[in-house]
């Protein structure tokens, strides 16, 4: 039975057990699909938003909640289209802790053209805040 099973494999034919297998892998590709799907419409109903770039982060960088909200500019190199994981806060009784990230040591992280045009725009707004005269300046 055993070599009978070999020859249909060899001409292309499945047993039950690889069909089935076949099936889930194939249901689990379109729920995946579907998953990217739904990722790409949150993030264009985002876009203009705060929470855009942080968003992005999550999906399409595959960085945790408390990894984003620890994030800091001095660890993201847009030239070179990276970013390091240094820490992670989270919420404690006290207030907002920040500790190593869950694997226990820093990673660097590779940004999509995407991500680094979206941070791009994100750091020239803030540059353009920086230079802004504050209120009372513009007083005097």
């Amino acid at each position: 039975q055993q070599r009978h099973q070999h020859r249909h494999q060899r001409h292309g034919e499945r047993d039950d057990g690889e069909a089935d297998l076949a099936r889930a892998l194939d249901r689990r590709a379109e729920g995946r699909l579907a998953l990217l799907d739904e990722a790409a419409d949150v993030l264009e109903a985002m876009r203009g938003s705060w929470m855009h770039v942080p968003a992005m982060l999550g999906v399409l960088c595959g960085l945790r909640r408390g990894e984003i909200a620890a994030l800091r500019w001095g660890a993201v190199d847009l030239d070179k289209g990276r970013l390091a994981v240094v820490q992670s806060a989270e919420q404690s009784k006290t207030g907002v802790r920040y500790k190593e990230p869950k694997s226990g040591q820093a990673r660097t992280v590779a940004l999509s053209a995407a991500v680094i045009v979206e941070m791009q725009h994100r750091d020239r707004i803030a540059e353009l805040h920086a230079m802004r005269p504050s209120k009372a300046q513009r007083r005097m």
